[in-house]
């Protein structure tokens, strides 16, 4: 039995396995790394999500979410590319 802890105690911050936090609202989160990172491992975002909010999510969370991102920035990569094309008609 501990009766008296000398010096002090640095408590370690609970991780927290959240079965609600959805891809869309990791997405929402850590897109930006995602985004900064298109080629990063699943490990790489739980890593930076247990940093960032001590919640710890299944792999495929991430994975899902890293699809939506990628798939936003083609998305808006193939916009781009159609206003290119209608504006160099136009010159």
């Amino acid at each position: 039995m501990i009766r008296s802890v000398r010096g002090g105690h640095s408590m370690c911050p609970r991780v927290a396995e959240n079965k609600e936090a959805s891809s869309r609202w990791v997405e929402s989160v850590i897109g930006d790394f995602i985004r900064s990172n298109p080629n990063g491992k699943s490990k790489l975002f739980k890593n930076e999500l247990q940093q960032r909010f001590t919640v710890k999510v299944d792999s495929q969370t991430f994975y899902r979410a890293k699809k939506i991102v990628l798939e936003t920035e083609k998305f808006h990569h193939v916009e781009a590319y159609d206003k290119l094309r209608r504006d160099a008609n136009a010159i």
